[in-house]
């Protein structure tokens, strides 16, 4: 969004959080047949949005009514409708099937309404290796000969998969005339084979797959204290468990510069636990000619992040011949604890005011404050204050609108970088490199059984700043709209982004 990284953005489903913190992504996945409204925040985001320094999503979930109603739906491809890929001798396997259904209405009408969905995908693909199909044989003899515990290789089309399921339920129930409660569950699963790094110069072997659940319980509150004042109270919890199972369980890794990959997949972690409560409380009342509103919220995460890395070892080869020879360019290793735990709680406050100045003049003018804090040694970023303003202006005959807005927004630090700096510091993990002419190094394709008592060389180690602070943008646009004759409409604007 405005030329922004992805990682930079927000997603929020119902008023809460719908992000995978550890990984500056979105969160659980939905069927859409779930969302009744959305919203792309572009710019000129208002002060009640935080945490993301590029845009939001901003989401709502359907929920039911006094009129019964329901649907199926299926979606189907196969790759006989389908075009060869380029780089491969037959057309990929594809075959898919995506269905689901909707239910919704009243339990008791007037008073209590409910809707649900179920959604499923049932996805056999296919991922192209194109190692050189001459030489997967001497590489699988060599391999043979030095009895290679881990899986030999192969060349051309494999297969893969995934297979998801999507459940949804919300009921909406009116307490009394005063107080809205809804409450709705959710549930994310994936099951994935071949599903990442396979492919290209990638064994089979160095791939992961896949296996995911999401589950997250909300309830809301929306109580009207009178004509003119309401409060919104909301509290989520989500529980989140990824496994990428690795395809080769016994390694050790071993490059061979532009002719193939394989052995146990080092590249990324192959586990990642989210436990997520988040409460948020805003309360809005109507002063005159000011719409006022004020809120705060306050979300916990806590995360498992799994990452081994090189434990089982990887070998790195220039060539095919040195390869055959057993003459490596360098062996890492790694020593210690594979996962990293780690507590994040985040506060944020925010007060905004819409002043309908005149009936041609609208002014919104917020204040944002937020706190991410982070494991030791990582002290806590204080400063992050963002001032929020939007202005439009109608004049004359209402045809022509200009909008104007200026804001800070400060982004959160992903999890993932702060738990590779925490397992990785040298204090209970170390990467020791060797090459093949010094003290210790194994011979190809053994590894070591215990770390060297003396390190030939400096370990790799991943450090951060203690003082590290959160990045943020300065957003400011302006927008002109007219319009035209014929049901048309043209506009021009300015963004600016820093």
């Amino acid at each position: 969004i405005a030329g922004q990284r992805n990682l930079y953005n927000s997603f929020v489903l119902d008023g809460v959080s719908a992000n995978d913190d550890a990984a500056d992504l979105t969160g659980t996945y939905y069927s859409e047949e779930v969302i009744d409204q959305f919203q792309v925040v572009t710019s000129g985001g208002i002060a009640e949005f935080g945490r993301a320094s590029g845009g939001v999503v901003n989401m709502l979930t359907k929920s039911g009514t006094n009129d019964w109603h329901g649907g199926l739906y299926g979606f189907f491809r196969n790759q006989r409708f389908d075009a060869r890929n380029p780089i491969a001798p037959t057309k990929d396997l594809l075959t898919q099937a995506q269905y689901g259904g909707t239910i919704s209405g009243p339990i008791r009408h007037d008073q209590t309404f409910f809707f649900t969905n179920f959604e499923q995908t049932r996805r056999n693909y296919s991922a192209v290796v194109t190692i050189d199909p001459t030489l997967v044989t001497p590489i699988n003899n060599r391999l043979r000969s030095l009895n290679y515990g881990g899986q030999l290789i192969e060349s051309g089309v494999v297969p893969a998969s995934f297979d998801t399921t999507n459940f949804f339920g919300r009921i909406d129930h009116s307490i009394n005339s005063r107080n809205q409660l809804s409450a709705r569950y959710s549930l994310y699963h994936i099951n994935a084979v071949n599903s990442r790094n396979v492919g290209g110069l990638n064994a089979v072997s160095r791939g992961t797959g896949i296996n995911d659940t999401d589950q997250t319980v909300q309830v809301n509150n929306v109580t009207t204290f009178n004509s003119r004042t309401l409060n919104e109270a909301r509290f989520q919890y989500t529980n989140s468990r990824l496994d990428a199972p690795v395809n080769d369980t016994v390694g050790p890794a071993i490059n061979i510069t532009g002719i193939a990959n394989l052995g146990i997949a080092t590249f990324s972690p192959q586990g990642r636990d989210i436990d997520l409560f988040e409460a948020v409380d805003n309360v809005s009342t109507q002063r005159g000619a000011h719409m006022l509103k004020v809120g705060g919220n306050f979300l916990y995460n806590r995360v498992n992040i799994f990452f081994p890395g090189a434990l089982e070892g990887v070998y790195q080869f220039a060539s095919m011949s040195t390869f055959l020879s057993g003459n490596y360019q360098t062996f890492q290793q790694a020593f210690g604890v594979p996962s990293q735990l780690q507590s994040n709680p985040n506060v944020g406050v925010f007060a905004q005011d819409e002043w309908r100045v005149r009936p041609d003049l609208t002014i919104n003018a917020g204040l944002r404050y937020d706190l991410q804090f982070l494991p030791d040694p990582i002290q806590t970023d204080t400063d992050n204050i963002s001032p929020r303003l939007g202005i439009v202006w109608a004049p004359g005959d209402r045809k022509t609108v200009i909008r104007a807005s200026f804001g800070l927004y400060y982004d959160r630090i992903p999890l993932r970088a702060t738990s590779n700096a925490l397992q990785r510091d040298g204090s209970k993990y170390l990467v020791v490199q060797l090459s093949p002419t010094q003290t210790g190094a194994p011979v190809f394709p053994n590894i070591l059984s215990v770390q060297p008592a003396t390190l030939p060389t400096k370990p790799n180690i991943t450090r951060i700043d203690p003082n590290i602070e959160a990045s943020y943008s300065q957003q400011a646009n302006f927008q002109i709209e007219r319009e035209l004759p014929g049901n048309a409409v043209v506009s021009v604007g300015y963004l600016h982004v820093r």
